[in-house]
């Protein structure tokens, strides 16, 4: 499946894909020289019934800049970035939560705007967690979907970037421990909720 192109002089990537069963959503960037504010970013909802034929069946425009989502129920859980900051030029961190109990029509039913740097985002009954380059790994309640807040997390040191649920335990990816040294390190815990 190839994002639509609104017109020929636009480049259109393609960034995470979510699959559920008959379905996928794929977000993707568009550049295009006639866009001011840099980037846009869009949700497709693709039947992936016939994988030879996968048919958008319905989409939203998402803004400027993403990282990727994640499906829980019938919600689907982003960051994205307005990287460019227009009008203001400075980096911007969103988490947007969508209902997608319509896939023809998602609809956007939060956009939280926490003081984050993110990385990986995963999604766990109640909880959503994220990697923060900027913290370490930070705990949302999302136990009503259309008002995440923040409700605790653990400092980690370096830039987390990679993270991983099992269990009771998050597995965080460190790329850099603030000492100059370039590596990968796992830590395990137990999150601690406030």
């Amino acid at each position: 499946y190839l994002p639509p192109k609104q017109s020929p002089d636009q480049i259109v990537t393609t960034g995470a894909v979510v699959l559920d069963g008959t379905h996928a959503y794929v977000t993707s960037l568009t550049f295009s020289s006639d866009v001011v504010g840099g980037p846009w970013t869009r949700i497709d909802v693709v039947d992936v019934r016939k994988p030879s034929v996968p048919q958008r069946i319905g989409g939203v425009e998402w803004f400027q800049g993403r990282y990727g989502s994640v499906l829980a129920g019938h919600y689907l859980y982003g960051v994205r970035a307005n990287e460019y900051g227009f009008p203001l030029f400075r980096d911007e961190y969103f988490i947007t939560v969508f209902d997608v109990s319509n896939l023809g029509k998602p609809q956007r039913v939060a956009d939280v705007k926490p003081d984050i740097h993110p990385g990986s985002l995963r999604v766990a009954g109640n909880y959503a967690y994220l990697a923060d380059s900027h913290y370490g790994l930070r705990v949302f309640d999302i136990t009503t979907p259309s008002s995440p807040w923040l409700r605790g997390g653990v400092p980690t040191g370096g830039a987390p970037s990679g993270l991983v649920l099992a269990g009771n335990y998050a597995t965080v990816r460190i790329l850099d421990t603030g000492t100059g040294m370039k590596a990968t390190f796992l830590l395990r815990f137990r999150p601690v909720l406030l």
